[in-house]
This record gives structure tokens, sequence and C-alpha cells, in this order.
């Protein structure tokens, strides 16, 4: 190569690569304190005015500096500097809006308008009171324990971190919030409703492992709103007055109900151990999450069986399975583990499938031949074989004593499968001439005589 071309030809080459390179830029980061934008999340952007809403600050830097922009005195925000911080509405006299502002550490600002709306005044002492203290757990656990309220009134609340002092062990308070209905009760307990530790069958209000109600110290347990205000104090930091703690028997203590003013300091006079079992799986005594039965505890009220009457029946040949049934009238509170109902042919077995469940006085209980045992809203299904269709006994028995009993035929010849046996018991005269039929009543009360007589079959009786 000629020595005088070479400078020319590395000027060329130069010119050439800087043409075509991609390196001849070089890109600046953008500012990285630029502004970005902020936003506030409601979980509602309507809420009453005693019902705490979530809200979340997304993109945002803390601490926040929170405002809230209210024609009304009140509300606030926990914590004061979060990103996720519960808004507590102001108690509001109209429907309004409310507007939340949010500024970051690096200046960005949010805002959010929400409605409230007037729910009335919030509840006073005399409204909310301690209605039942499972102080003693159930038979499946000593831990299984809960209180329950009362809202006596027939207005719906939300109650915001409310506490009972002393129910989370001696001097230690529990907290809790949510909705009471108007004249129902709210379910505080330990375990939740999934936990197979509960012998409880319904969910719970609130549910909270912090429960821890003294066996030894009874309370004393004060009811207060989130402004410390006491609505209602039961115990007296002594032993228990009320409800059973053994290994044979657990049993709440309830507050009588009344029609009038409840007194809001402990008085022994207006409680009593509870003497029914209501929404449990086993035979704890108590009524969580429904009102008290009034029925005190008495030997009676474990173990004893219930007494009954049958008021209706159905039973036909040509129907499916689940179809034959007889209805039961309670007529003394107990027991209806020993309840049989048959037919007097074969063998039988408790329409509970020995379980204990008690009733009051006035219940009503249905039976229903299916496949398997089941129950539920009084309705026990058994799998014993159907009674005859066209001509049979149904008697009800109770560890082996008679209570009541008939005896129907749906063809044009009258039979007596088990004359001598329903005889026995006391029936009278012919059988019922039907497959279905209804007590008869006199005064209000149902007809007890063993006869056709007592029985209407013009109308088919439905459950």
């Amino acid at each position: 190569m000629n020595k005088l071309l070479l400078p020319y030809i590395l000027i060329i080459l130069s010119i050439f690569i800087s043409a075509f390179s991609g390196c001849t830029k070089i890109d600046v980061p953008l500012d990285q304190n630029e502004n970005e934008i902020i936003s506030i999340i409601s979980e509602k952007l309507s809420i009453l005015d005693t019902e705490p809403v979530m809200i979340t600050l997304e993109n945002a830097k803390k601490p926040i500096k929170w405002s809230i922009n209210s024609p009304f005195e009140g509300g606030y925000l926990t914590p004061n500097d979060g990103t996720k911080v519960i808004f507590s509405p102001p108690n509001v006299d109209n429907n309004c809006n409310i507007q939340l502002i949010a500024v970051d550490s690096n200046e960005n600002k949010a805002s959010l308008e929400l409605s409230v709306i007037d729910e009335g005044a919030p509840p006073k002492p005399g409204d909310i009171f301690i209605n039942e203290i499972g102080w003693a757990g159930t038979l499946k656990s000593s831990f299984d324990e809960y209180i329950e309220i009362l809202n006596k009134t027939e207005r719906d609340f939300f109650l915001n971190n409310w506490q009972i002092e002393n129910a989370g062990g001696n001097g230690i308070p529990i907290v809790f919030s949510g909705y009471i209905k108007g004249g129902a009760t709210f379910l505080i307990a330990n375990y939740s409703y999934e936990s197979n530790k509960s012998s409880i069958k319904i969910i719970p209000d609130f549910s909270t492992s912090k429960l821890a109600l003294s066996n030894n110290k009874f309370g004393p347990y004060i009811l207060k709103n989130f402004e410390e205000v006491v609505f209602d104090e039961v115990g007296d930091g002594k032993n228990y007055t009320y409800g059973i703690n053994s290994e044979e028997i657990k049993a709440s203590m309830a507050r009588y109900s009344s029609n009038g003013e409840l007194s809001q300091n402990w008085t022994p006079e207006d409680w009593f151990t509870e003497g029914v079992s209501i929404n449990f799986k086993d035979s704890t005594l108590g009524t969580p999450g429904e009102i008290n039965s009034n029925i005190p505890y008495t030997k009676k009220s474990n173990g004893e069986d219930a007494n009954g009457i049958i008021i209706k029946y159905f039973v036909d040949a040509k129907d499916e399975v689940g179809d034959d049934w007889v209805q039961i009238l309670i007529t003394d509170y107990g027991d209806i583990k020993n309840f049989i109902v048959t037919d007097l042919d074969g063998s039988d077995s408790s329409i509970t499938n020995n379980e204990s469940f008690y009733f009051n006085k006035g219940d009503i209980i249905t039976v229903v031949w299916g496949d398997n045992y089941s129950n539920m809203n009084n309705i026990f299904t058994i799998p014993d074989t159907n009674p005859t269709g066209t001509k049979d006994e149904l008697v009800l028995l109770s560890s082996g004593n008679f209570l009541d009993g008939l005896c129907y035929y749906s063809t044009d010849e009258v039979q007596f499968d088990d004359e001598d046996t329903i005889k026995g018991y006391g029936w009278i005269g012919n059988p019922i001439h039907s497959k279905y039929g209804e007590r008869k009543k006199l005064n209000g009360n149902y007809i007890k005589e063993l006869n056709e007589n007592a029985w209407n079959i013009d109308n088919k009786p439905s459950l």
C-alpha cells in the first residue's frame, strides 16, 4: 500500500464507522425524584356514620400527613401516618360528603371523597347488654368459650372497637367490632366456625383467640364502647354464681329475657344457669347466637327424656323414599335421644341416632323415613324401614315407654296388624281410614284421646 495514501484511508474509515455506530449518543437517566402519582383506594365509597372503613394509599412514601375535610366535628384515622389506615367517620346529623387528603414525604398529594350516611343516634347505655357467658367452655373443650351480647333496640348498629374488660383474662380486655342487628344477639367466640375444636355449630359474629374467661374469678365483665362509656357490668370478681363446669355437664350462665329495663349493674336475680342446649353439636347447655331460653337448669335438663304427642302423619305406599313423615309436638321439656317412632314391626332405632337434642315445651319436630340419618331445622331423617302405606300403626316410644300412637288404613277392608299391642297402649275403636291426618284441637289444645275421632282427615297436612 502506498504510504502516502494511508492517512486518507484512516480518515475515511473513521467517518464510515462514526456514521453507522450506535454509541454516538449517551442516554441520560430521568430524574428519579420526579413526583409520582399517588392514589387513595377505599373498600367502600358510601358508609354509615358508625361504620369504619379500610383506606389504602398507593405509591406513597411514608410518613403520611392525613387530614379530614368534613362539615361535622369528629372522625379519625388509625394510624394517622400510615399508608393503610382505618377511617372512623363522625356521628353526622344529615347525610354528607367527607374528603380525605393525604400528602406523602415527597409532597405528593391525593384526595378521596366519601359519602357518609346518618344512621341515627349511636347506641346508649340501656340499649346493649351482656346476655350470656359460656365461661365453662363446652363438652368438646374447656377452651371452647364464648360471650354474647344483646341489642334491646329495634335498630342495627356497627360496634367499632368496643371492649369487654377482663374477658381476655384477669385485667385484660378483648376488643371487637361488627354489626349487631336490632333485637338480636352478637356472639364472640374463642374458636372460628371452621375449627374442629369447637362444638358451636353456628358462625360467630366475632372470633378471637384472645378470649379467655377465668374459671376462678367472675369478671367483672364490663362492656364499653370505644369512648370508654360503660354499657353493662356483670360479675363481682368472686366465684361464679351461675353456670356449671363439671366433666359431665357444661352449662352457660344466661340473663333472663325481659320486656322491661335491664339493670346495668350486676344483679344476680337477673341471671340463671341455662337449661337448654341450642346451636351445639353435643349436649352442652347454652344458647349461643339465640335468645336465652329462660329455662333454668335442673337435673331434668341433663338426661331426662322429653314428652310428646304425634300431631300429623303422612304415609303412602306409592310415594318415594323420604316422602313419609310424622310430626311430633313436644309437651314437656327434655332430651329426645330416646325417642323411637315405630310401626311395631322389625327393629327400630333412636330418631337422633342416639345423640342428645333438648327441646322446649311447644317445640315441633318432624321425623322423615329416608336413606340415612340427618337433621336440619328440627327435621330428623331416619333410615328405618318405612311403615306400610296401606295399614299399620305409628307408635311414639321414649326409653321403651309409650307416649302416643295411632292406627290407620287406606284399603277397603279394616285391618289391625297389631291389635292387641296397640289396644294395650289405650287405642279405642277403629283405625283412622286415611293415609294422612292431623290431630284435632279443642279450645286451642290438641285432643289426646287415642281413637279415630281425635283426627281430621279431610285435608292433606303439610309440613
